[in-house]
């Protein structure tokens, strides 16, 4: 999502929230990890197996007391036992290994979501979230998310660095496109390179000055500056048969796991997959996907309950109890947080610091989320836990409206005062934005509602630094903090040097210790400063038929929800 879009996600609006796993859901070990090593060892002595006593001759034969008889018999016969047993504990032990559940294959997976399918295909796609997901079941990128926390490779199976400008990658033999073509450096570099003069090939690739073939299996990438988060970047450019022209902007062109079911056309309320059968990226396992897309969460709801769709989502809580009993369902957690950002800049009393501290203290994130109906958990901060620049040490503090009054009235305001709050106005946002209203009345502020419809209309006041203070939800395409944190490098509501030259810094930061150090001084610096107030991440609810037993698998790109349909096995 654009970090500039100061739309709100709602769970039955079109837009759409990056995802991310939820503790519990994390991918199973696909394999058992052989045992290469090699054990050598001396074997344990065998009772009686020592070297025999010499008889020396010539000596006269003792026959010793019958007691003593006894007990030297009683002796060998204990050495013999002690024996036995040092040996069976020294003896190698079977190894016992836990049998890994069996994968079956899905043969059909019925999907159902509020987001349109997309109809139209890479390149000719937007950067909408869901876009990028479902064209993502047809098409891949260099690099890919993993498990929805970090990058990893795909169609490059490795890539270095000689200098901070310069990225070799080193790319998977034996792939092909869906066409029949083989994949080689040629089209890698051409399909990059066709994109980049694009709107959507500058957000991702803006920092790229070339891409230029090695050799038929490599390719270099020179960027005009340093970039850190030049492989996340790249799983959004997607790679294409660009000898195909016949066929542009035709899954035909891609070398994702999945195509287009043979006779059926895609539409923005269906698009019918089904498995590659010539997929270089291992098995498939959910051979075919009937993607569906539904006016609201109620018409998903139906369509579980019906059994039209195996899989759902998101749903708001009130549907959610009404879900038939065969379902279960799974929590996501987005990879944003909603919040309320001040404008620092107009002079007032949002210009003072402590004044915007005491807010932030008379602000009960929890009642918020629930007057908007949403399920979420409470943000210390504007950067989730799960993506990195997130700082386990900064932390919210409870409400206390009483508090937050006196701090106000320290800050020179012992009367209070007003300001405007201006959101995208739908029921439940329009709900959320009067329990803030009433919040902030117990700590003697006035707060005068905006509500806009159009979206055009929010952005105008927004960005142009018009707005008091607005209601926005940041969400990251990257996985990494500095993709929200931008919304605050040199804004029209809040203006801190050293805050846009950390931001620069961490761009062309490769180190990822020190990248993510960087981060963490962005975060504390815009918690300080309380450049923003944050107010929750939101979780999202799906469903699944029990019967399925599906394991998740996600891949960290937004849309419904993020997900490798692909590695999904029954189990």
């Amino acid at each position: 999502m654009d970090e500039n879009n100061i739309t709100p996600t709602e769970p039955d609006n079109k837009n759409s929230n990056v995802i991310t796993p939820q503790n519990g859901y994390q991918p199973m070990a696909s394999s058992v990890e052989a045992n290469t090593g090699t054990t050598s060892a001396t074997p344990a002595q065998m009772p009686g197996s020592g070297s025999l006593p010499t008889v020396q001759t010539g000596q006269p034969k003792t026959t010793g007391h019958p007691m003593r008889l006894l007990m030297a018999a009683l002796v060998v016969v204990l050495l013999a036992v002690a024996g036995f047993a040092a040996y069976r504990a020294t003896r190698p032990k079977a190894i016992v290994t836990t049998p890994i559940a069996t994968k079956k294959d899905v043969a059909l997976l019925r999907v159902g979501t509020n987001f349109p399918n997309p109809t139209s295909f890479y390149p000719n796609s937007t950067d909408d979230n869901v876009q990028l997901d479902e064209n993502h079941q047809l098409f891949e990128g260099l690099t890919g998310y993993k498990d929805a926390t970090k990058v990893s490779p795909l169609l490059a199976k490795s890539w270095t660095n000689p200098d901070a400008n310069t990225w070799i990658f080193a790319l998977q033999h034996n792939v092909k496109f869906h066409d029949g073509n083989l994949m080689t450096a040629k089209q890698v570099a051409a399909s990059i390179n066709q994109v980049l003069p694009t709107d959507y090939g500058q957000r991702f690739g803006a920092t790229i000055k070339n891409v230029t073939v090695v050799d038929a299996y490599t390719v270099k990438i020179t960027t005009s500056a340093p970039d850190a988060l030049l492989p996340n970047k790249l799983t959004f450019l997607n790679i294409f048969d660009t000898d195909n022209t016949a066929q542009l902007n035709n899954p035909v062109n891609g070398t994702g796991p999945y195509i287009v079911k043979a006779g059926t056309i895609p539409s923005t309320t269906e698009l019918d997959l089904v498995v590659n059968p010539d997929y270089w990226g291992g098995h498939v396992y959910t051979r075919a996907l009937d993607l569906k897309s539904y006016e609201s969460s109620s018409d998903i709801l139906a369509a579980l309950n019906s059994h039209q769709i195996d899989m759902g989502g998101p749903l708001t809580i009130q549907d959610q109890p009404q879900v038939a009993s065969d379902f279960s369902k799974f929590d996501i957690p987005t990879s944003g947080v909603s919040q309320l950002v001040p404008n620092t800049l107009k002079g007032g009393p949002l210009a003072n610091v402590k004044v915007r501290q005491a807010l932030w203290l008379a602000l009960d994130s929890v009642a918020i989320a629930k007057a908007k109906g949403v399920q979420a958990t409470v943000a210390s901060q504007i950067v989730p836990v799960q993506i990195p620049g997130y700082d386990s040490t900064l932390t919210r503090p409870a409400t206390d409206a009483a508090t937050a009054k006196q701090q106000i009235a320290a800050a020179g305001y012992p009367n209070g005062f007003s300001f405007t709050l201006t959101y995208f106005s739908t029921a439940p946002l329009d709900s959320a934005m009067k329990e803030v209203q009433q919040e902030l009345k117990a700590a003697g502020v006035t707060v005068i509602l905006d509500g806009e419809t159009d979206g055009h209309v929010i952005e105008q006041k927004a960005l142009s630094g018009k707005a008091d203070m607005y209601y926005n939800s940041i969400t990251t395409d990257l996985l990494d903090g500095s993709d929200i944190m931008y919304s605050y490098v040199k804004s029209p509501s809040y203006d801190n040097p050293q805050l846009d030259a950390l931001y620069t810094q961490a761009s062309q930061t490769l180190d990822p210790a020190k990248h993510l150090q960087i981060l963490k001084q962005m975060s504390n610096l815009i918690y300080t400063d309380k450049s923003t107030l944050p107010l929750y991440s939101e979780t999202l609810t799906w469903v699944q038929a029990k019967n399925l037993n599906l394991h998740l698998s996600y891949n960290g790109i937004g849309g419904q929800p993020g997900l490798n349909y692909y590695q999904m096995y029954s189990q």
